[in-house]
């Protein structure tokens, strides 16, 4: 081929090229004209309505208030009912002695997904989950049982909601599965995948429950589980979860503390864990959180050095310097403006020091 033709055959090739270019412009400038014009009746049908509405009398409008809000009691009444039908649904099959095992554990593990909480008060709560049998827990939290290793997460998330909405008497039903739910979190080898929800259902679970002697164990055991789980997220840490749940389990330690025997304190391993967590935050420059993430920081702080003693920071000497010079950082920034001072984390700060 000469060049003569090699050139006219590359000229065809842009010339198809720039066809299929300007078919492609047309065809989004079709659309989009298509979108304008959708847009704009939109846009017309929206000022019409405000048109009508402004023509619209007071009693006109009340009117219109009235049939609005019974509109939406009729649905929620509708929803209640829906709701009532359901519990009664999953009460029949948990107390019914012809479902065998699985079926009831089945309709236990779609608690979450078929029950709409929002709508559960006190009452409907006590009615469905007082009906479980404590022997489904007892049986998906044996350690010797892995059959329903998988389903623990989701079980965790419905006892979470047994702690939060139900009475005492309910409470006391489910106790004795404490220690077995404590264990069935532990990162290391686990068939379940354990996340960051686990850890603050299981942080609510055992802050609830957690009320007599004996029972310190299950909170340290949580927290080294808990520790691990948030020192391999690295630099994906959900620090505000971490903090929250820290913190609510090192008050509890310090609230069980007068009933539990000194020798059962069991720091192994979980107030490293949490140093070594709290190190790398501080070390990333707190300033650069909210200032609710650094008043929950420094809370963490706080509790350990009250509950872990001064040998908290004798673990590592480098991080009690580190503290002490972001803490005199803290308490400056509380009172740099002079017009308006932040008195309350200067107070909160200052205790730190004292401590």
């Amino acid at each position: 081929m000469s060049k003569n033709e090699q050139k006219e055959a590359k000229k065809g090739k842009n010339s198809k090229k720039n066809g299929k270019k300007e078919e492609k412009v047309e065809k989004m400038s079709q659309e989009n004209e298509e979108k304008l014009g959708e847009i704009e009746e939109n846009l017309e049908k929206i000022l019409e309505k405000i048109e009508i509405e402004e023509k619209k009398t007071p009693e006109q409008l009340e009117a219109a208030r009235i049939v609005k809000e019974a509109k939406l009691a009729a649905k929620k009444a509708e929803e209640y009912k829906k709701l009532d039908e359901q519990i009664e649904e999953h009460v029949k099959v948990f107390q019914d002695p012809n479902v065998d095992f699985h079926g009831k554990m089945q309709q236990l593990i779609d608690i979450p997904a078929n029950i709409k909480h929002a709508l559960l008060d006190k009452k409907r709560s006590e009615r469905l989950f007082s009906a479980i049998p404590l022997e489904m827990f007892e049986t998906a939290f044996d350690p010797a049982n892995e059959r329903y290793a998988t389903s623990r997460p989701v079980l965790i998330h419905v006892i979470s909601f047994i702690v939060q909405c139900t009475s005492p008497e309910v409470h006391k039903k489910f106790k004795p599965v404490m220690a077995n739910i404590v264990a069935s979190v532990a990162p290391r080898d686990n068939k379940a995948e354990m996340n960051t929800v686990v850890y603050n259902d299981m942080t609510t679970i055992v802050c609830t429950w957690a009320d007599e002697r004996g029972d310190g164990k299950c909170i340290y055991d949580l927290l080294r589980h808990l520790t691990t789980h948030f020192n391999a997220q690295k630099m994906n840490l959900e620090v505000g979860q971490f903090l929250l749940c820290v913190r609510m389990l090192i008050q509890k330690v310090y609230m069980i503390a007068p009933i539990e025997r000194p020798e059962s304190f069991d720091n192994r391993m979980w107030t490293i864990g949490i140093l070594s967590i709290v190190r790398r935050l501080l070390q990333e420059r707190p300033e650069k959180f909210t200032k609710d993430l650094r008043q929950l920081l420094w809370d963490v702080i706080s509790s350990m050095t009250r509950v872990a003693g001064i040998g908290w920071f004798n673990i590592d000497k480098s991080f009690a310097k580190l503290v002490i010079q972001l803490n005199h950082t803290e308490m400056q920034l509380a009172l740099i403006d002079a017009h308006n001072p932040d008195v309350l984390q200067f107070n909160r700060n200052l205790r730190i020091l004292e401590t």
